[in-house]
């Protein structure tokens, strides 16, 4: 069998990923607003981790905002 090529990986994340019941998110932030994130909420590869700094907002928001 042949290795899978990186589209067909991408691909089998994205189903796996919509049949849990995931939701992409997609947003645009300035360079300030992104340097303050990756100061705090740091990633792979110089990155920043999207989903630690929403949780991190939804917890401080609190269950009853939502």
């Amino acid at each position: 069998m042949a290795a899978k090529t990186n589209a067909e990986k991408q691909a089998a994340l994205r189903a796996e990923r919509k049949a849990e019941g995931q939701i992409p998110v997609k947003i645009w932030i300035t360079p300030e607003l992104a340097e303050r994130l990756r100061a705090k909420f740091s990633g792979v590869r110089g990155g920043i981790d999207y989903r630690a700094a929403l949780e991190a907002a939804v917890k401080e928001l609190g269950e009853n905002a939502c």
